[in-house]
C-alpha cells in the first residue's frame, strides 16, 4: 500500500465511526489542503476535521 491509501483508508475509517455516533459526514471526492472530513452533529455545530493516518509493520 502507499501513503495515499493508506491516508484514504484513515479518513475513511474516521468517517466511518463518527456516522456510527450520529454524526453526518461528507467526505470531500478531491484532495483539499485546509480539511478532510467536513461533519455536523445533532445540534447542527459544523466541524472540519484534518485526519492523519500511519501504518504499523510491514505487508511484504
Amino acid at each position: 500500500m502507499n501513503n495515499v491509501n493508506i491516508g484514504n483508508a484513515g479518513e475513511y475509517f474516521v468517517a466511518g465511526e463518527l456516522e456510527r455516533r450520529g454524526f453526518t459526514v461528507g467526505v470531500p471526492m478531491s484532495n483539499v489542503k485546509d480539511y478532510d472530513i467536513l461533519c455536523i452533529n445533532k445540534n447542527g455545530k459544523q466541524f472540519a476535521l484534518q485526519v492523519k493516518t500511519t501504518s504499523y509493520g510491514s505487508n511484504k
